[in-house]
This record gives structure tokens, C-alpha cells and sequence, in this order.
């Protein structure tokens, strides 16, 4: 793990040409909405095109930079449990150590932890009950949102970033602490607000569950005094589906720069500023498909620009029925 200090962004723009390999990726439901079909590739290049020399960065001015970690293998019975969120926030933790020493202050303000983590399937519940395990759930869909929940949580209390709002019975915000670890417990991952009366969650993460991993792969994207990309990351969070204000929000604090990609988490909502809705009741469309095509009409109406990463699942990923967001922007 070390500082990518020449970072860049290659971005592939799929038209009427596929590539046969990936063929499934492009397709519906993976883009709905006006999501339009690419890739977003992080690479570190020596072309001076790629980067900027030292005078022409102003004093005090911080770019782009990536760190890159993983877990160790997860057994299937440690999937979407309390020790996949410790061993998450033992590895982002040594990350970060690795960015800022422990006697040098952590003045990154902007900063965006993205994870892949992995799901439960039949075969791995199997084996578990074959050594005499059991799994956090039997239900592989449910899983990922555990997967999810858990990683998300390790995370977020790697950085003391994990908030908890308290609620009344009307769903109004009462009050939000910043939860240390030991306040958490099995049934907090993935509860709902709506029996709990509260919820735990950061601003600052995204997590996707998939079938081909059993351990979390981490990407820190933050802003660093000793990078010279031509690249910058803003972080921050929409309140609801339609929270248009809070992207906004975040592309501004670029200062005019080019905005090239925006990743967000949408989280669907049964409610959306009082209004129904029926992204939780449709039979015909699931509902992480609904948030993510509303999510990211906003989000391309705000940026100017289709070409935006939009993710489903969003436990404990930003305030509940919105989402954690970050742009990243050139000059």
C-alpha cells in the first residue's frame, strides 16, 4: 500500500460496439434510467500530460491520490457479521496509517472509501453447515445487504466517521452522535430506522456486494499535499433521491473545475419528502433499480452529464433514503 501521486482517469465510453466478455455488464438493469454504459479506470501514469509539475500547483493545494488495501478471505459464517466489520476496520485503519504516520495530524478533509465485499450463496451456506456453522442468513440476496451493512460500518468506525441520528416516532431527527465501536451490535447491521428509532451511518463510504470475492477490496480516494494529478475529489451526501442541492454542494467545492465522474449510493425510500412512492411496492421493478435511475437523473441534471456511477444498497451509507456521494474533477 502506498500513494499513487500520479493518478489519472481513463474513461471508456461503450456505444453501439461491445466487448463480448462484458456484454452482461452493459445491458439493463445494471444502467438504468439515463445511466450511461462505461468504465472508470484509476491508473498511475509517468506521461507529464498526466500530470501536473510542481509550479503549477498552488501552495497548500492538495490532488487526487488512491490507496488500495483488502481483508484476509472471510469464512462464509463471518460474512455480514460483527467480525467482517472489525476485520474491515482493522484494514482501512493500516491504510490510512499508511497515508498519515501516527504523529502526523490527519488533515485530509476530503476523502471516499469504496469496497467490494462479498455475498453468501448456496454452495458457501452449504459448506458452512458442514463444519457446523451457520450463516448469518440463508437468503443470498439478504446477504449482500448484510455484506454491505458490515463493511460499510468497519469502515466508517476506521475513521471515527460513524454517525447515529436518534429519532422520534414521527421519523424526525432528534439529535446525531459519532459511535464508537463497542456501541455496535449484531442487530444494528442492516436494522431498519423504522424499528429501531435509529440508525448508524457515514458519509464517506460505498459498498457493493459480489459473487467473486470472499474478502473486501478497498479504494481510498482522498486529496494529498504530495499528489500532482490533474485530478481533485469532493465528498459529500444527498438527503433524499431528489436532494439535487447536495450535489451541487459537492461539485462546488471543486471551484469550476471539469467535472469528470460522480459516485453516488441510492437507498430506495417508500416516502420522499412526504410524498408516496413505489419504489418498495412495484412487482415489476426491484426496487434498487427505481432508486438508481431517479438518483442518477439528478445527479446528471446537476453535473451536466449522464456518464455517472450510481450503486444500489446503500446501508448505513449516508442518512436514510439518501446516499454518499463523491466527484472527481480535472484540470
Amino acid at each position: 500500500m502506498r500513494r499513487e501521486i500520479r493518478t489519472c482517469l481513463l474513461f471508456v465510453t461503450l456505444g453501439t460496439a461491445r466487448i463480448r466478455a462484458l456484454t452482461e455488464l452493459l445491458e439493463p438493469p445494471f444502467h438504468p434510467g439515463v445511466l450511461c454504459p462505461h468504465f472508470i479506470v484509476f491508473a498511475e501514469s509517468t506521461d507529464p500530460k498526466d500530470c501536473l509539475e510542481d509550479d503549477e500547483v498552488p501552495p497548500g493545494d492538495e490532488r487526487l491520490l488512491l490507496v488500495t488495501t483488502r481483508t484476509r478471505d472471510f469464512l462464509p459464517e463471518e460474512i455480514g457479521t460483527l467480525e467482517m466489520m472489525r476485520e474491515t476496520e482493522k484494514a482501512v485503519s493500516k491504510a490510512w496509517r499508511s497515508i498519515f504516520p501516527p504523529e502526523q495530524p490527519d488533515l485530509i478533509p476530503d476523502f471516499f472509501v469504496q469496497i467490494k465485499c462479498p455475498l453468501l450463496t448456496p454452495a458457501r451456506i452449504a459448506e458452512a453447515a458442514s463444519r457446523g456453522k451457520t450463516c448469518v442468513t440463508d437468503d443470498c440476496y439478504r446477504s449482500m445487504a448484510l455484506s454491505r451493512g458490515a463493511s460499510s460500518l468497519g469502515a466508517a468506525l476506521s475513521r471515527d466517521d460513524l454517525l447515529e441520528f436518534l429519532t422520534d416516532t414521527n421519523g424526525i431527527i432528534l439529535s446525531t452522535k459519532v459511535t464508537k465501536p463497542g456501541d455496535i451490535e449484531q442487530e444494528h447491521i442492516c436494522m431498519d430506522i423504522e424499528d429501531a428509532g435509529s440508525k448508524f451511518y457515514s458519509n464517506f463510504v460505498s459498498s457493493s456486494a459480489g459473487v467473486e470475492l470472499m474478502h473486501c477490496e478497498i479504494l481510498i480516494i482522498g486529496n494529498g499535499p504530495d499528489s500532482r494529478s490533474r485530478h481533485k475529489v469532493s465528498c459529500g451526501f444527498m438527503r433524499d433521491a431528489i436532494d439535487i442541492d447536495g450535489v451541487k454542494a459537492c461539485v462546488e467545492r471543486l471551484g469550476g473545475e471539469k467535472i469528470v465522474t460522480v459516485l453516488a449510493k441510492a437507498d430506495p425510500a417508500a416516502f420522499v419528502r412526504g410524498r408516496r412512492t413505489t419504489q418498495l411496492s412495484d412487482s415489476d421493478i426491484h426496487p434498487t433499480r427505481h432508486a438508481r435511475a431517479a438518483v442518477g437523473g439528478v445527479v446528471a441534471a446537476a453535473t451536466g452529464d449522464p456518464r455517472v456511477y450510481v450503486s444500489g444498497g446503500a446501508e448505513h451509507q449516508g442518512p436514510s433514503g439518501g446516499g454518499s456521494m463523491c466527484a472527481i474533477s480535472t484540470i
